[in-house]
């Protein structure tokens, strides 16, 4: 038996637009981190490697301090690992692992897939990579890779691959096809085969041979389980794969309706009441309608947010929040001087049958 780690998408040097300056600057090394934790769960578990299945970068000209940081903690995990070329890494001219940086820094614990030549790890295991050359290639890696090998009786066969598979829809042509992969575990070609991509770890449900490993942390909304590793154990006869934890960060979506001051204070004793709020990236939706001093509480509840917060975002698409008002509600802004005069001014301009009463 074989025990390693597969994981996926680390995706280092990632950028995203809603971070302030320091959320992004520890986004970035917290990213970096998880390589640590990675190398941690290898040795704790006696795992002989680890696999990381594309999208190791974020692209090919990422940082040089990206690159370094990255290569030092692999290095220091002190367990090997297998990096293999992506969709957003691609192994061509340009490629990050055939840069000066690269190639000075690169540890000795640290290969690169380059080609699908089996590698032979020792211990009667082979490992068999399908690199991506380009960000559009033409036929179905995985595929390609796995029809060049013949069983290897005594040997167990770990294939690394990259991208969408058919069921996710689509006409590209690199798309995997799954029951080409099937007809290989039955043949004995494979015993297990990682993919990366998806960010949401997933079995495809092919005998339990056949995973998406994730992303070790978080990247966007929506992701099924994402923030984790998956420790393998294989042998041509059998196949356990275990869920382990890695991430610090998490992406949440909400929906809120808001019909008065009691619903924004929830909102409020809600928000605070929330966990690692540093690390946390919240998408609010609202619904409903508001007085417009209610309407002023919301807003300073999510500007003090904001500062405890890794970011909040307001998703426009999905809010439809109507603010009202009344005398009562001018009253309480206690306004005086140009400030009154205008608000005057507006409130007639607003009057029933006024040519700009909505802009008003």
């Amino acid at each position: 038996m074989v025990r390693f780690v597969h994981t996926a998408d680390w995706q280092l040097g990632m950028r995203r637009h809603f971070l302030s300056p320091e959320a992004q600057a520890r986004f970035t090394s917290d990213r970096i981190s998880v390589i640590e934790t990675i190398g941690r769960i290898a040795r704790e578990r006696h795992c002989a490697f680890v696999v990381v299945a594309g999208d190791v970068f974020e692209d090919n000209a990422i940082d040089r301090q990206v690159l370094v940081r990255a290569l030092d903690a692999m290095a220091a995990a002190a367990v090997p690992f297998y990096l293999l070329p992506g969709n957003h890494d691609p192994l061509n001219d340009a490629s990050v692992y055939r840069s000066p940086t690269f190639e000075k820094k690169c540890p000795q614990n640290v290969t690169v897939l380059q080609s699908a030549e089996p590698v032979d790890m020792g211990g009667g295991v082979r490992l068999v990579g399908a690199p991506w050359y380009s960000k559009h290639p033409l036929e179905d890696l995985v595929a390609g890779a796995l029809t060049k090998l013949s069983p290897a009786p005594g040997l167990t066969t770990i294939a690394v691959g990259h991208g969408a598979y058919q069921a996710m829809g689509g006409d590209n042509p690199a798309l995997i096809d799954l029951a080409a992969v099937r007809q290989q575990l039955d043949r004995g070609v494979v015993h297990y085969v990682g993919l990366g991509d998806r960010h949401s770890t997933t079995d495809l449900g092919v005998d339990g041979r056949v995973w998406y490993a994730g992303a070790p942390e978080p990247t966007d909304y929506g992701e099924e389980e994402p923030g984790q590793v998956l420790v393998v154990d294989v042998t041509p006869d059998h196949c356990q794969v275990e869920k382990v934890p890695t991430a610090r960060w998490r992406f949440i979506g909400e929906r809120h309706a808001l019909n008065g001051p009691e619903d924004v204070e929830a909102l409020a004793s809600h928000l605070g009441g929330l966990s690692n709020k540093p690390n946390t990236i919240l998408r609010l939706s609202f619904k409903g309608t508001l007085h417009l001093v209610d309407n002023i509480r919301l807003e300073a509840v999510l500007d003090e947010a904001r500062l405890a917060f890794g970011a909040i975002e307001i998703w426009d698409r999905e809010t439809d929040l109507a603010v009202i008002s009344d005398e009562s509600d001018f009253g309480l802004l206690q306004l005086s001087g140009f400030a009154k005069g205008t608000l005057e001014d507006l409130q007639r301009q607003a009057l029933p049958g006024s040519p700009n009463a909505l802009d008003a």
